[in-house]
C-alpha cells in the first residue's frame, strides 16, 4: 500500500505538532532549583539545647529548609539556583526569592556547613553572617 498525499501530510503535521508542544513545556518549565539535602531541616540561631524549649517555635532565628522551601518566622525563600562552591567544607551559592510582603525579593547567599555531624550553618550575605545550630 503506497502511502497517499493526505497521508503523508497527515504525518507531517502531527510530527511538526508533537515538535512545538515538547519545545513549548521545556521553554515554559524552567528546572527548579532545590535545596540540598544536606541543609534540609530545622535551624536554630540560640544553639541546640534552645530546640527543646517550647518558646523556641516562636524565635525569629528558627527557620525550616524543605527541597523546595526555605521558611522562617514571618517570610519565606524559594530557590531559583543552588551551586555547591566547595566540597569540603560543603558551601553553596544560593539565589533565591526572599517572600516578606507580596513583592519577592532577590537574594544571594552562601551556607557553609560545618561542626560535628554537619551541625552548624553559616549563612552570609550581603553585610550579614549569622551561624545556626541544626534541631535534631
Amino acid at each position: 500500500m503506497k502511502p497517499t498525499l493526505s497521508h503523508t501530510a497527515a504525518i507531517a503535521l502531527a510530527g511538526l505538532l508533537c515538535i512545538a508542544c515538547t519545545a513549548t513545556t521545556a521553554k515554559d518549565r524552567a528546572p527548579s532549583a532545590a535545596y540540598p539535602k544536606a541543609l534540609q531541616g530545622i535551624w536554630l540561631g540560640e544553639g541546640r539545647e534552645y530546640c527543646k524549649r517550647a518558646d523556641s517555635l516562636d524565635s525569629d532565628s528558627r527557620f525550616e529548609i524543605t527541597a523546595q522551601k526555605r521558611t522562617g518566622y514571618e517570610d519565606w525563600n524559594e530557590p531559583l539556583s543552588v551551586a555547591q562552591i566547595s566540597k569540603s567544607p560543603q558551601a553553596w551559592k544560593i539565589v533565591s526569592n526572599l517572600y516578606i510582603n507580596e513583592e519577592p525579593m532577590r537574594i544571594e547567599e552562601v551556607f557553609l556547613l560545618s561542626g560535628q555531624d554537619n551541625g552548624a550553618l553559616t549563612v552570609v550575605s550581603s553585610g550579614h553572617t549569622m551561624t545556626y545550630y541544626r534541631c535534631p
